[in-house]
């Protein structure tokens, strides 16, 4: 059970990082939307909602996601991941041109630092169990809000096919899931009671009745994050005003006036606003006159325009970032980025030090770069200029990784020339693989030797 449940917040933790972001994208592109009919913005917030409630989505290089790939993804990930076969052989103890290694200590210590297993675990343990708790408030508190709006309307009368009057209500609002009902004050005029019907059949015909309740649902699995919590707030603003609008264009611009001082009456002589998850109930009122005043239906090519832009924006949030194609390599405790076509095209030898990578099937020649460790993270290029073919230096953990090519033609002639090509365009790409190396562990060595500068 705690397994589960440490399992089930991990992946809502990394969903409320990718919708995390995905939010702070929506609020920055809705400042290109301020002009725009709020439907706009509305629609665009269901990518937010897709990206709290699903792990997974379709791959693609131009993700915007892929920015922060490295902060919500706690493990090595990969298609391919290579597992490293030490093979030990007697002239891998020297670099290509007979130097050998410098002495060294090898047995360094690759396992995490001891600590407190049990004192961690427990306050996963308690922190997992205030998520619950807190999910559970907003559930009940939910519970509540229906309940009390069922009580409210209890005395409601039907006047006409599922709208009801009331007598203890301020303001218009929909209720229900499976069977949703108008429920408006009894004491609305006549044009006053069709505005407000209309605004909430807007709701109804949009299902904005089952996903408010909905988005609610997915606020109380994240509740922890207050980007969630704006992001809930400004949707069912978007929502609020996006109706309003629809309500202009299928009554005309000349109801604006009459419109506005509807909601006005409505909002004010002591009446509250509601913040229930379940119930339309009419808030921000100051922003949605407003917006009313302000709308002006767009020609058809700026609505064309602004369309082609938000599936643009929705395919950017909606696509994870591609995975990273990993060769790791333990023996010497770094990773690199391969491309995808050098998939089953390479092999690994290695020892304690050096790890040396070929183009596959070469028969004993296509070496296309290898790597070797030295103790010490002051070294320099200069302190290497004795190999040949250096071609580059990384330096993390007291530990400097030397990057050498080979200086003659590696790739044999009876290769065929497509294999030759082929070899000579990872020849190529070994530079970028080697840029993208990086350290597997915190590992650090114990100094042995006169390499060792710090």
């Amino acid at each position: 059970m705690e397994y589960a449940l440490e399992k089930l917040f991990s992946v809502i933790v990394n969903m409320s990082i990718t919708g995390s972001l995905a939010i702070v994208f929506v609020i920055f592109f809705r400042l290109f939307l301020k002009r725009m009919p709020k439907i706009f913005s509305y629609v665009l917030w269901a990518v937010v909602l897709f990206r709290l409630i699903c792990p997974v989505s379709f791959s693609s290089g131009f993700s915007i996601l892929g920015v922060a790939e490295n902060a919500y993804t706690p493990y090595i990930s990969g298609n391919n991941t290579a597992v490293l076969q030490t093979k030990e052989k007697e002239d891998m103890n020297n670099t290509s041109d007979g130097k050998e290694f410098l002495n060294r200590d090898n047995n360094f210590n690759t396992t995490i630092p001891e600590t407190n297993l049990s004192s961690l675990n427990t306050n996963k343990y308690y922190l997992h169990i205030i998520w619950l708790g807190g999910m559970t408030l907003l559930f009940l508190y939910s519970l509540m809000s229906y309940v009390i709006f069922k009580k409210k309307v209890n005395t409601a009368i039907l006047t006409e096919d599922n709208i009801y009057e009331c007598e203890s209500i301020s303001s218009p609002f929909v209720l229900g899931v499976l069977s949703p009902k108008i429920y408006i004050p009894i004491n609305l005029s006549g044009m006053e009671r069709e505005y407000m019907i209309k605004h909430e059949q807007i709701h109804i015909k949009r299902f904005d009745y089952l996903i408010k309740p909905f988005a609610f649902l997915v606020l109380s699995f994240h509740w922890f994050n207050p980007l969630v919590w704006i992001a809930f707030s400004l949707m069912s603003k978007d929502m609020e005003m996006s109706c309003d609008e629809k309500v202009v264009d299928i009554m005309g611009n000349d109801i604006k006036m009459d419109y506005t001082r509807s909601l006005l009456s409505i909002a004010t002589g002591g009446r509250t606003i509601s913040i229930s998850p379940i119930a339309f109930k009419e808030s921000n009122t100051k922003s949605r006159v407003k917006n009313i005043l302000n709308y002006k239906k767009p020609a058809l090519w700026i609505v064309l325009i602004f369309v082609i832009m938000l599936i643009a924006a929705a395919f950017l949030l909606l696509s994870d970032p591609e995975e990273n194609n990993y060769l790791i390599l333990d023996n010497i405790g770094v990773r690199l980025n391969i491309p995808d076509y050098w998939e089953g095209k390479y092999t690994l030898e290695s020892n304690d030090n050096r790890v040396m990578v070929s183009r596959a099937d070469s028969g004993g020649g296509g070496i296309l770069f290898w790597i070797e460790r030295y103790i010490g993270d002051q070294l320099t290029e200069q302190d290497f200029v004795h190999i040949p073919g250096i071609d580059g230096i990384y330096s993390v953990n007291g530990y400097t990784y030397v990057f050498v090519k080979p200086t003659d033609v590696q790739a044999p002639i009876e290769m065929g020339q497509e294999a030759v090509d082929e070899y000579n365009k990872m020849a190529e790409d070994s530079n970028s693989v080697f840029k993208s190396i990086e350290a597997t562990d915190d590992a650090e060595p114990i100094a042995g030797n006169e390499g060792f500068k710090v």
